[in-house]
């Protein structure tokens, strides 16, 4: 879900940043020809599910080891009953059993997952969330995911929260470096003049094999930003109450290249290899929402909350994406990772 090549990386990570090619992510409405998206299937929980998910668990290693798989997820049928999500890169992969443990295993063909507008401009008063941002030391650009926050000896400071690859540069950020907005990539690469905020740290992802849980980095807003966690343009307001998410959960995002579009979760407990420009990272633990047009490169970094109900609830981070798969990190491993709060 992101690069224009090195670029698209950071777009659909979702920021996905710019990082991902557009024909990577499509779409926003919510498909519902697909597995899990029934509108009147009821939600799972991930407790509910969670015989399910220690099966697919069991059997991650040996499904991952099959060539052409790059990811494992738990959903559910058209009938409710769990089963388990083997995604793939290709059509026509062999070895894939039919059953694990007595839960049937069904195969999507998701093809090459990729670190990935909407709101490319500049804003300042306020600056909202759900916009295009990056580190001024690359043209890319990604999203704004919202305003986090920690108390030092009872002074409260904000943070900007986005992915790795939109404001670390896939771990080769310095702390202290700047961030723009919006990421050069829509300022047609020029010097970024609009910088707004500072990285103050970011969690590294790790190549080759060993397992990651999420894609995150925060930046220190500078006196006199007004930035607000507020979706462009004067739009909702995420609550500061995290929420778990659940199979057939409606969501909602607001990004740098899509805007706002909606979807449902599809799985939970999933696990996803995805390319960045410095190799494949595997992520464990992630959750999957297959509704075309829901992201696109450059929307890497959006914040995914609830949709309807009492309030937009976090629900997840998007990093990554391809074809009409959105993946993204779990809030509150975010959250516990950086050591903030909404």
């Amino acid at each position: 879900m992101n690069m224009f090549k090195k670029y698209s990386k950071y777009v659909l990570s979702l920021t996905l940043a710019v990082l991902l090619s557009s024909s990577m992510l499509t779409g926003c409405a919510v498909d519902s020809s697909s597995p899990g998206n029934a509108s009147q299937q009821s939600i799972m929980t991930q407790e509910e599910l969670g015989p399910a998910i220690d099966v697919k668990n069991r059997h991650d290693d040996a499904l991952m080891a099959i060539d052409g798989v790059n990811g494992t997820g738990v959903g559910v049928n058209e009938e409710g009953t769990p089963i388990i999500y083997v995604f793939t890169i290709r059509e026509g992969v062999k070895g894939i059993p039919a059953s694990l443990d007595g839960f049937a295993t069904r195969t999507e063909v998701i093809g090459e997952i990729k670190a990935l507008a909407g709101y490319r401009a500049k804003y300042t008063n306020p600056m909202w969330s759900g916009v295009s941002t990056g580190n001024a030391g690359e043209c890319a650009a990604g999203t704004i995911g919202c305003i986090v926050k920690k108390n030092f000896e009872g002074t409260e400071v904000r943070y900007l929260l986005s992915n790795n690859h939109v404001f670390a540069r896939e771990n080769l950020a310095a702390l202290g470096e700047d961030i723009c907005q919006p990421g050069r990539y829509d300022d047609r690469c020029r010097i970024a003049t609009n910088r707004v905020a500072d990285l103050s740290a970011f969690v590294p992802i790790v190549f080759g094999g060993a397992n990651n849980n999420v894609d995150a980095a925060i930046a220190e807003i500078r006196n006199g930003v007004n930035a607000t966690s507020q979706m462009a343009i004067n739009s909702y307001t995420p609550t500061n109450t995290p929420q778990a998410a659940a199979v057939n959960m409606a969501v909602k995002k607001t990004g740098r290249t899509t805007g706002l579009t909606s979807g449902k979760v599809a799985a939970v407990a999933v696990t996803v290899n995805v390319q960045y420009s410095g190799g494949v990272a595997k992520f464990v633990n992630q959750i999957w929402i297959n509704s075309g047009g829901f992201s696109n490169s450059g929307d890497s970094g959006s914040l995914i909350v609830t949709s309807g109900g009492t309030g937009a609830h976090p629900v997840c981070l998007l990093f990554a994406g391809g074809g009409k798969s959105t993946f993204a990190n779990p809030i509150g491993t975010v959250l516990t990772s950086l050591n903030v709060t909404m």
